[in-house]
């Protein structure tokens, strides 16, 4: 009995519960929708209590389970009771009700535990086929118990219906996307469907009609959404919408023609259409910048570039750091001599927290055989992977950061490879360029 007392419960979560089986078909009809989870209460209160005495107050057991907060569960035997069902019996269901709205004909089961049946049973309630309240072992033989979901809609939810049996509750959830990117045409939807019917659907902000959001500054709205059928009027539903913005994407931007002009009028390179765009960004005041245009960091400092190692026995003063950061070439940086590859990094200090949007890396020709990441941080010690995956093929390559906005001190390329160092080395580095502001 000691140990089974945990499966009893709704709130076991193994593989083959309750629990794991309703939280998986969630996932799939229900968790993957914005639409529809938009308005399911996340954590709901569910009562997996032994009580089923009518009190509806859900309280600790002797084995201290009560309230679970979940999105989805089962309907509790009280709640049974509450709409109708007959008496709980162990033995027949000479009591029981068919005329009440959760009667199905079928066997299934309540979150209300019964208790240990015996010494490898144990036992759960279940709203059996005859209209009853009955407790079975939940290793039934018979015909096996179904599981009928219980979710609880958001209270501000609005619906559908008179809440019978003939005319029931249909929540009516607005299919809109907060989510958009200011400037780029992000219509509403003006189709939804309730209860697999299609209905029209038209949208006012301040009793003015609106078809997008894409004009809208971040913020909370309230639209008034009109759901008419054939042209009646069928309800009108408040929407709470609030607004994020996010960087359009080179994809987005080559829908639409873009001419650029600089601060004193003038213009641009002109970008029309389906012409290539790269390192395009909305700056800080939300208008596009093309950052190619920046200079990259060129330096002869060499208290600001850094490395694990250096190989100081070829020409030119030594394979050291600073030569990756000039503008030549024809000089390099590699690992000290009989060094392995693994985790030797070569880095740039900006004295302050910068947004490093692109790295060029040029590894000599026949000498790059490595695999490295691109890494930041802001104490030197503690870093963080901007782009993995990288191998270099020879020559110039341009490594975009997966880090946008984000800013560090710090940035470094770590190398992977086991290859050890022997002459000047099958890895070097001739330029390392970032570009950052």
């Amino acid at each position: 009995q000691g140990s089974n007392t945990t499966t009893m419960y709704y709130s076991n979560t193994g593989v083959s519960g309750a629990w794991y089986r309703l939280h998986t078909w969630y996932d799939t009809y229900i968790g993957d929708s914005t639409m529809l989870g938009s308005i399911v209460e996340q954590e709901a209160d569910f009562c997996e209590a032994f009580d089923f005495s009518g009190t509806f107050k859900c309280e600790n057991d002797s084995y201290n389970h009560s309230i679970i907060k979940t999105n989805i569960g089962l309907i509790t035997a009280n709640e049974a009771r509450m709409a109708g069902i007959g008496p709980t019996k162990t033995t027949s269901t000479t009591y029981s009700n068919t005329q009440y709205y959760l009667y199905t004909g079928r066997n299934y089961w309540t979150m209300t535990p019964a208790g240990p049946y015996n010494s490898e049973a144990l036992e759960h309630l279940l709203v059996c086929s005859g209209g009853c309240l009955y407790n079975r072992f939940t290793r039934y033989t018979g015909e096996k118990p179904i599981m009928r979901p219980v979710i609880n809609i958001k209270a501000d939810t609005s619906v559908l219906g008179e809440g019978t049996m003939d005319d029931p509750l249909i929540p009516i959830a607005i299919p809109i996307n907060d989510i958009v990117m200011k400037g780029i045409d992000n219509p509403l939807p003006n189709k939804i469907s309730i209860n697999n019917e299609e209905y029209d659907i038209t949208y006012k902000l301040n009793d003015i009609q609106i078809t997008n959001l894409d004009k809208l500054d971040e913020g909370e709205y309230s639209l008034e959404c009109n759901i008419t059928k054939d042209g009646v009027e069928v309800i009108t539903v408040d929407r709470k919408v609030i607004v994020y913005h996010v960087p359009p994407t080179t994809t987005e931007l080559l829908k639409y023609p873009i001419i650029l002009k600089n601060a004193d009028d003038t213009m641009l390179n002109s970008i029309i259409g389906n012409n290539e765009l790269t390192n395009i960004i909305l700056n800080d005041n939300k208008y596009i910048e093309i950052l190619d245009n920046k200079n990259p960091i060129i330096s002869t400092d060499t208290s600001k570039v850094f490395a694990s190692s250096e190989y100081t026995g070829c020409a030119n003063n030594g394979c050291v750091a600073i030569k990756a950061f000039d503008t030549s070439a024809s000089s390099y940086w590699s690992v000290g001599a009989g060094k392995s590859y693994k985790n030797q990094y070569l880095g740039y200090d900006f004295g302050e927290p910068v947004w490093v949007y692109k790295m060029l890396i040029n590894m000599s020709n026949g000498k790059q055989n490595t695999d490295y990441v691109l890494e930041a941080s802001n104490d030197n010690v503690n870093y963080t992977i901007l782009k993995d995956g990288l191998h270099q093929g020879g020559g110039e390559i341009s490594v975009i950061p997966n880090n946008y906005n984000q800013k560090y001190r710090y940035y470094r390329i770590r190398l992977l490879s086991e290859i050890a160092q022997s002459g000047n080395g099958n890895t070097v580095v001739s330029n390392l360029k970032f570009y950052a502001k």
